[in-house]
């Protein structure tokens, strides 16, 4: 028996007075699970399950959260394939807590490998979020807004283009709870003009 499980373990680091925090992580998985294999309606579902299952309440965001959303889009996928994905996606709009859930979910999509690295002229290396089938996909989590580092990405993401080492590449929008979702028009039309998918989730 490990007397400090209360606390994960760790009773240096971590804090844990009532001895339930490893409740409300199950609480938070099983949100996130709920918000998958309901595509996005969880507002009472999710909670609802939590509750028939013993775990209480839970909070959208956080690790847990994150990697229930991953496991249900996951199940999601097995039990009802690219339709049921299709009304997932379409769920108005798919809230993600962290920018690890949107690659996840990507992932969880389209399968292939995830943070594969290219290397684009004069030693300039790529590394896109998820490829598969010779389709480069990348997630944007909330609002984006142009910067040097999102103009290198669309610039190496054309070159990717033009040379041949990929078929499409396509970036995907998703939301967060605090900046929303989408890029500002000068992004969009950077996009474009490289010839660069974008999908909104």
């Amino acid at each position: 028996m490990n007397g400090y499980e209360y606390c994960d373990g760790n009773p240096l680091m971590n804090v844990d007075p009532s001895g339930l925090d490893s409740w409300d992580d199950a609480a938070n998985f099983f949100g996130g699970w709920g918000h998958s294999l309901t595509y996005g309606a969880t507002g009472w579902a999710a909670q609802s399950i939590n509750r028939a299952l013993g775990y209480g309440e839970f909070e959208y965001g956080g690790g847990y959260f994150t990697a229930g959303c991953a496991v249900g889009a996951i199940h999601s996928l097995a039990i009802t394939g690219a339709g049921g994905y299709a009304a997932f996606a379409k769920s108005t709009p798919l809230m993600i807590p962290t920018w690890q859930g949107a690659e996840q979910l990507l992932l969880a999509k389209f399968g292939g490998a995830a943070q594969y690295a290219f290397k684009v002229g004069g030693g300039t290396r790529r590394v896109v979020d998820v490829l598969a089938d010779r389709v480069a996909h990348e997630a944007k989590w909330g609002f984006v807004k142009m910067s040097p580092r999102i103009r290198a990405q669309i610039i190496a993401d054309a070159a990717l283009l033009n040379n041949g080492d990929v078929r499409r590449v396509e970036w995907h929008f998703f939301t967060s709870p605090v900046t929303g979702r989408g890029a500002s028009k000068s992004v969009i039309s950077a996009l474009r003009a490289a010839g660069i998918r974008v999908t909104y989730h």
